[in-house]
């Protein structure tokens, strides 16, 4: 059973995906210093809170360039990530290819048929 602070915290992350999310912030919304949720966040899902974040947002991002014909900038942005190069290398680090490459590779029947 995962501690509700950190449940809470899960929520925030998926529901604000595209606004900054700083550690201190998640921390203080759930009633927590930064060094106590930090080191309660890893307990409980087994990585840091920043790369919990960065895992949502990849994902995410990898769903948006199979599902929709955005340009890789706005799936960026949409993602919490406002820097088009930099979102390119944190996905490249993450999936192996560029986003252009994954899209190229995982396009949806029904994108290509529109």
């Amino acid at each position: 059973q995962i501690d509700p602070r950190i449940r809470k915290a899960l929520e925030i992350v998926g529901e604000r995906l595209a606004d900054p999310l700083p550690v201190d912030d998640l921390a203080r919304a759930v009633g927590l210093s930064r060094s106590r949720f930090s080191v309660l966040f890893a307990a409980e899902t087994r990585v840091s809170p920043q790369a919990y974040i960065e895992s949502m947002r990849m994902t995410r991002a990898a769903q948006l360039l199979t599902m929709s014909a955005w340009p890789v900038a706005q799936i960026a942005e949409e993602v919490g990530i406002p820097n088009a190069y930099y979102f390119s290398t944190r996905f490249r680090a993450r999936f192996g290819m560029p986003p252009t490459a994954w899209r190229a590779r995982h396009e949806s029947p029904e994108r290509t048929a529109s």
